[in-house]
């Protein structure tokens, strides 16, 4: 009589979510997960603004582009199939470099943030130090009156308002921080390739 014990049934699973995850995805000959976008009408693809000479996508596409992969595994690289048959060899090249330089942009904002997340955790977390600090310096002991006791403890309810705040900025925050960092850093180093439809038929079929 067969039994499942512990150990057999993690391996099953594991498994079993090795093969739904690999069903989630469509992947391409290198193992790249393909990230299919259609594309009817490229008017709007390039946004109007931009500080230097290289291209910038619409905000509209961007939004679109950062809903397709942020749920995706960050640590793989992504292989983007661009299906329309209204954009040209030489438009194919601008949207390209476009994508890359918002990818690239992203990137960076990330790292940036990241910085700026981790100064503020040490000044916070410094903050929050002091106060309890000053909390035991003020202490008034037993005999202290109620105005004493009273400004001690909202000090030390301050410092550990501090040391939260500390806590998410560093953990949570810099959590979505090093994710997106990676996100976009992988979705740097992704293929994009540019499909026209009746191609893509043939290929399908």
């Amino acid at each position: 009589m067969a039994v499942f014990n512990r150990k057999t049934l993690k391996a099953a699973e594991g498994a079993w979510q090795k093969r739904i995850k690999e069903r989630m995805y469509t992947r391409d000959e290198k193992g790249r997960i393909i990230v299919p976008v259609t594309i009817r009408d490229d008017e709007n693809f390039l946004s109007s603004y931009t500080k230097s000479d290289i291209p910038i996508i619409n905000s509209d596409i961007s939004d679109y582009l950062d809903s397709l992969i942020e749920f995706l595994p960050p640590a793989e690289i992504l292989h983007f199939q661009i299906r329309s048959n209204c954009i040209n060899p030489e438009e194919q090249k601008i949207y390209k470099e476009a994508i890359k330089e918002y990818f690239l942009t992203q990137y960076s904002k990330s790292r940036r943030q990241f910085k700026r997340n981790l100064r503020m955790g040490v000044i916070t977390s410094l903050i929050g130090a002091l106060l309890i600090l000053i909390t035991y310096l003020i202490a008034p002991g037993e005999s202290g009156t109620i105005i004493q006791k009273a400004t001690t403890e909202a000090v030390n309810i301050a410092a550990w308002v501090f040391f939260w705040e500390a806590l998410d900025i560093l953990l949570m925050q810099n959590y979505e921080c090093r994710r997106n960092r990676k996100i976009y850093a992988t979705a740097l180093m992704s293929k994009i390739e540019f499909i026209e439809k009746e191609e893509l038929t043939k290929k399908e079929n």
